[in-house]
């Protein structure tokens, strides 16, 4: 049981390590590039009523 958890932890560092190095790297190349949000394209749909008349 020991070893399962520190094998979790062992697995959670290196999990850690890699995206502050991808995150690190990322920033570097383009630092004035922020995330934002994607925009979709609505659809309305036309009510029930609309529909019949």
């Amino acid at each position: 049981m020991f070893k399962g958890i520190l094998l979790c932890f062992a697995v959670l560092v290196v999990q850690l390590v890699l995206l502050n190095a991808i995150d690190a790297r990322q920033q570097k190349g383009s630092p004035d590039v922020r995330p934002t949000a994607s925009n979709t394209a609505l659809i309305q749909r036309q009510d029930d009523e609309e529909e019949e008349a």
